[in-house]
């Protein structure tokens, strides 16, 4: 008998005052960034995650989950890239999916999604075949969580190149697809917090001289890692 219009939560947000006031807990106070952003991940550790001695993966978490998608520096009119695509690289049981699913109940927000049972076509998009022969655009759960957060469980499950292509994708910012006479463009500014373990299944990660060799096995093309 009568409707009324909505909008996404997050394109009709407005801070209040009483938010802000609610907010500035997490203001410094005569200390500088650092030092309050140790605290909060301390905090964190102690109350929620219970992983202790990884205040540094505590804190790359939530700078990830935190980060801004966009600003502009002052007196400039170009919006600078701010969301973050993060890479925790570690062996079995030592707090990745643990600190992760703790912050996502703590926050109400992020996906999900485990690289073993999913494709490129899954994460990005393509083209689906249909029964009757016609091809229907379908995007993936990166571009469907446009200014969200994924976190993408098992890197190692998908192939160097499956990485490599979604490089552009994660620089850009936008999905891309020309294929079939289907010619589309979406937002993807999603930010990425990748969980894995090294790609060789009967190594972990003491047996490589330096971390980075670890990363180079696992992403492969030095432009893909610097894009973490």
């Amino acid at each position: 008998t009568n409707i009324k219009p909505i909008s996404r939560t997050m394109e009709s947000f407005q801070l209040s005052a009483e938010m802000s006031a609610d907010l500035s807990v997490f203001q410094t106070e005569g200390e500088d960034a650092w030092t309050k952003l140790a605290s909060i991940a301390n905090e964190i550790a102690d109350k929620y995650t219970h992983i202790y001695n990884r205040m540094d993966w505590h804190m790359v978490a939530l700078l990830t989950w935190c980060s801004p998608i966009g600003w502009r520096f002052p007196g400039e009119s170009d919006i600078q890239r701010g969301w973050l695509n993060s890479l925790a690289l570690g062996d079995t049981q030592t707090g990745k999916s643990q600190v992760t699913k703790t912050l996502q109940k703590l926050f109400n927000a992020g996906v999900f999604v485990n690289a073993e049972n999913c494709t490129y076509v899954g994460l990005v998009g393509g083209a689906i075949k249909m029964g009757s022969g016609q091809l229907m655009l379908r995007w993936g759960r990166i571009p469907l969580s446009d200014k969200q957060l994924v976190v993408l469980e098992e890197l190692s499950g998908l192939s160097v190149e499956e990485i490599s292509n979604m490089s552009d994708v994660r620089s850009s910012g936008l999905a891309r697809l020309d294929k079939g006479g289907i010619n589309a463009e979406t937002n993807a500014r999603t930010r990425l917090l990748c969980l894995s373990n090294v790609r060789n299944a009967r190594r972990n990660l003491s047996n490589y001289l330096y971390g980075v060799h670890a990363i180079q096995e696992l992403v492969g093309h030095g432009e893909d890692i610097a894009r973490f």
